[in-house]
């Protein structure tokens, strides 16, 4: 489901779309439609190029870290809304999921830096679920790898 998206200096032709960094909203103010308003100020920004374009970090993956990103990516509610709440937010304001990104965001550290940010006790080598995480940190040799992955909305404005 990976596609890359060209940009306009590899095009040599003008940009015609947006890429959103991330939307922010700390946790004492959700659940008051301010990812929805922002969300809409970024269209808005975007609209003279013509597209949005959005790496969004699924807010319920965390609890599926299990599974992958392009299998979550397809899930759906009863009523065909998007099982994610921040995908389904893109969505209702136009969004198409246009692909998904397995290492959107890599870090890497020793098991020692691991068990420091986490405050778990952590393996030498294999995988382990950490608090937040998308997907597990991958251990080998005591270096601890994670590359969590996002799933990209496109929004023709």
């Amino acid at each position: 489901m990976a596609r890359r998206l060209p940009a306009a200096f590899e095009r040599g032709g003008e940009p015609d779309r947006v890429c959103a960094l991330a939307i922010m909203v700390p946790p004492t103010q959700r659940g008051r439609g301010l990812s929805t308003v922002l969300l809409e100020h970024m269209r808005g920004l975007a609209a003279p190029f013509g597209e949005l374009v959005a790496p969004v970090r699924p807010t319920l993956k965390q609890r599926h870290p299990e599974v992958s990103i392009d299998e979550y990516a397809t899930w759906r509610r009863e009523d065909s809304s998007h099982y994610d709440p921040w995908i389904r937010t893109h969505e209702r304001a136009g969004g198409v999921i246009a692909g998904t990104a397995e290492g959107a965001m890599v870090i890497e550290g020793a098991r020692e830096a691991w068990e420091s940010w986490t405050g778990l006790d952590l393996p030498e080598d294999g995988e382990a679920a950490v608090p937040g995480g998308l997907v597990p940190v991958s251990f080998e040799n005591g270096h601890g790898v994670y590359r969590e992955p996002c799933v990209w909305l496109r929004h023709a404005v």
